[in-house]
């Protein structure tokens, strides 16, 4: 421990090249500005750690995992053992505006031939290209008739009356998590436009509105398994449309109760089979 004292603290900032870590301790392998040259394998680069915020426990599977860098990403960092450099550590991400077309023929660049991109039709629906913010247009409010925003408005279910997103984020004001794959959380705290909203990349969504209006979308079957009692309690109206078929199975006895009017409309053949049947008992 002394050593390391008093080694001293040696800052550095590089691009990540490798992010496969054998040990799946969330290390990454970065080319460090100063300290590897263009000619040195990626193999022959350290592992490099990652610093977790206070509120990740990082112990016995607790807390966030340290995932979710990819290669190409900048970092800053220090190494650990001073002037040895050999043991570095990832201090955070830092985003930028790239304006240099990537060239994979520089090692001080993304590896996987991705990041920054000039052709928008090549990213997810709310990734950035070049000469633009690396921070996701959800969060900038930037061209988001080329993200989900637009996927969502142009997919909506009129028949059910569904409500058009009322996306208005305005930076800094919406905290926004993406993966690689194409989901993402909002938190949005736009003032007058605050939201919840978790996307999945098929277009499945959940969605809270500034008025706490719910909207809930599933783009294929929807399972929901109670182990227990459930209670539903509508105050307004309840609408239900199904265009195939229903089937509601009672395990022991059914019951309905109306303070008004009971209609009931058949298409086809009304059948009712019961061992007794009372009308007005």
């Amino acid at each position: 421990m002394d050593s390391l004292m008093n080694a001293g603290i040696i800052w550095w900032q590089g691009i990540v090249q490798d992010i496969d870590d054998p040990e799946k301790i969330g290390r990454v392998k970065v080319r460090i500005f100063g300290y590897h040259t263009e000619d040195i394998d990626i193999d022959l680069l350290p592992w490099a750690s990652p610093i977790m915020p206070i509120t990740s426990a990082s112990i016995g599977g607790l807390g966030t995992s340290p995932t979710g860098v990819i290669t190409g990403a900048w970092v800053v960092g220090f190494f650990r053992d001073g002037d040895s450099a050999e043991d570095p550590i990832i201090f955070g991400t830092v985003p930028g505006k790239p304006q240099t077309k990537l060239n994979t023929q520089n090692k001080f660049s993304d590896p996987a031939g991705l990041y920054p991109t000039e052709n928008k039709d090549s990213l997810l629906p709310n990734g950035s290209i070049l000469k633009e913010s690396d921070v996701n247009r959800l969060a900038t409010g930037d061209n988001t008739d080329e993200t989900i925003v637009q996927t969502k408005k142009d997919s909506i279910d009129s028949a059910a009356g569904e409500p058009i997103t009322p996306y208005a984020a305005k930076y800094p004001h919406n905290n926004v998590f993406s993966t690689k794959s194409g989901h993402h959380v909002e938190f949005d705290d736009t003032p007058g436009s605050e939201r919840i909203h978790i996307y999945h990349k098929s277009g499945t969504f959940i969605e809270i509105h500034p008025d706490g209006t719910t909207v809930k979308k599933s783009k294929n079957d929807d399972y929901e398994i109670i182990e227990g009692d459930k209670t539903v309690h509508i105050t307004g109206n309840y609408k239900m449309i199904v265009d195939g078929k229903i089937s509601v199975h009672g395990g022991s006895a059914a019951e309905y109760k109306y303070g008004g009017t009971h209609k009931v409309n058949s298409g086809g053949t009304h059948t009712i089979e019961a061992p007794k049947l009372d009308l007005n008992p």
